[in-house]
């Protein structure tokens, strides 16, 4: 009888532990604060599905001088009706854009996860590849900010693109939890690793880094060490204000260089 005890309270405890983790990394909102027709953008309204059967929702900004796509993986708060700023910045890029929510963030089904973040990611791509059907590497620059740096260097260490920018993006969740929350012992057990460290010097197509040395949430000098440790071509920004992701208009000069970096990368030739 005694096992079944410490067996009950060991599954107890693991289920707290997994509750604190998903908790923590995890923030989404299901309600969306306003739309892209209420700020007066031009867009699309589009859905994709994943291997695992979710049909996910996004918007799709088109650009008529468009050289290229950028694809927006998001940090872990809230949803894309929140970060509305970003299509407006990037209308003088010759750029289109994709914004779509991960599973569990705003009308998309699901509960996120590390592995369902992957899943997703690989969807959106596949979805702006079609449109490229005749090109071994499309047009695709991947923007990771926060916590979608993770899902960022998974899926350009698993996919074909022109260039990757990861902006305020840490070494690992691991070695967060490590910083932040030793007590919860990371290293043994947490389940959503995101681990960015072990890819970036996987990674060789053009990379610019982006970061705030007064970033409160994710330590400016895990910035430095995964910069440090990628591979080339890579490039380096310092961000000015505190943790977010709106760095294009928090810090005077990223704008003119986020831009040169997305132009050069996409008229590179990988063939």
């Amino acid at each position: 009888m005694i096992y079944v005890w410490v067996m009950l309270v060991l599954l107890i405890v693991a289920a707290g532990y997994k509750h604190i983790e998903h908790r923590l990394i995890f923030k989404p909102t299901r309600t969306h604060t306003t739309t892209p027709e209420k700020e007066g953008l031009v867009f699309e309204e589009v859905s994709f599905t994943t291997s695992d059967g979710l049909q996910l929702h996004g918007w799709w900004f088109p650009n008529p001088e468009a050289i290229g796509t950028i694809l927006h993986c998001h940090g872990n708060a809230e949803n894309i009706s929140d970060r509305l700023w970003l299509p407006k910045d990037l209308q003088l890029i010759p750029v289109n854009l994709l914004m779509f929510d991960y599973r569990g963030f705003g009308i998309s089904p699901g509960r996120p996860s590390a592995r369902g973040c992957y899943l997703d990611t690989f969807a959106a791509y596949d979805f702006i590849r079609s449109k490229h059907p005749d090109e071994t590497v499309p047009p695709i620059i991947v923007l990771g900010q926060s916590l979608g740096g993770g899902v960022a260097c998974e899926l350009v260490i698993n996919r074909p693109v022109k260039g990757l920018v990861l902006e305020s993006t840490y070494t690992s969740i691991v070695q967060m939890g490590r910083r932040y929350y030793p007590w919860l012992l990371p290293d043994l057990l947490c389940g959503h690793r995101f681990d960015c460290i072990s890819k970036v010097s996987r990674i060789t197509v053009p990379k610019l880094f982006a970061h705030s040395p007064i970033d409160e949430t994710i330590p400016f000098d895990m910035g430095e060490t995964l910069f440090a440790a990628a591979a080339e071509p890579k490039g380096w920004f310092q961000l000015e204000g505190e943790h977010g992701e709106e760095s294009l208009r928090q810090s005077p000069g990223y704008h003119v260089v986020f831009r040169d970096f997305v132009i050069k990368a996409l008229s590179l030739d990988h063939s």
